[in-house]
């Protein structure tokens, strides 16, 4: 009986190894699991943050007040240098340079027929003006000067936009836009026609 009594007392002592050794076993990679489980939530709300920001800076772009016109009166021009001024402090650009010229449609040869108008093509009495614009300003603001121009009152076009690193500050963009406004013909004769500045 000595023999069998070793053996249970040995049977009990190696029991809690045992017991420890299978816990450990089974734990282990719980843990390593639970660990693993837990970064990837804290990625996951560190992205829905993420989201909800731009969520909240989409609801801040307001939709526009009318429908897009045709531009009319003799101070179309001082009136678009002012909303563009007034939009680009709003959004925290600054603009660089600003060049604006009247696209005048073709004239017609003497004698030659009159070709079919185009079915797209723009009334007679609306010219298109295209501006040129380089602003420089961050991503952020970029965003916002865009949404602006697409809630902008007049009816415009952008035909262009060409965006680079700003050489002189790092965070800061340069874009180049061509916007192109359209405005009746006898305001672009009463206004000022082609402008630098």
């Amino acid at each position: 009986m000595k023999n069998g009594a070793k053996g249970a007392n040995l049977i009990l002592l190696l029991m809690p190894i045992v017991i420890w050794g299978a816990a450990g076993g089974l734990l282990i990679p719980k843990f390593r699991t639970l660990r693993s489980d837990k970064i990837a939530l804290k990625q996951t709300r560190l992205r829905e943050a993420a989201v909800n920001q731009m969520l909240q800076q989409a609801a801040q772009v307001k939709p526009p007040k009318q429908t897009p016109c045709v531009s009319n009166g003799p101070q179309e021009q001082t009136n678009f240098l002012r909303d563009l001024n007034a939009l680009l402090k709003e959004t925290n650009n600054r603009l660089v340079s600003i060049r604006s010229i009247v696209i005048l449609p073709p004239a017609s040869k003497g004698g030659a027929p009159q070709q079919p108008k185009d079915q797209n093509a723009l009334p007679d009495n609306v010219l298109p003006i295209q501006s040129t614009l380089v602003v420089h300003g961050d991503f952020h603001a970029l965003l916002l000067l865009l949404s602006g121009l697409q809630n902008y009152p007049r009816m415009i076009t952008i035909s262009d936009c060409h965006i680079s690193p700003n050489q002189g500050n790092h965070p800061d963009l340069q874009t180049t836009l061509t916007i192109t406004r359209y405005v009746e013909s006898d305001t672009v004769a009463a206004g000022s026609g082609n402008t630098t500045s």
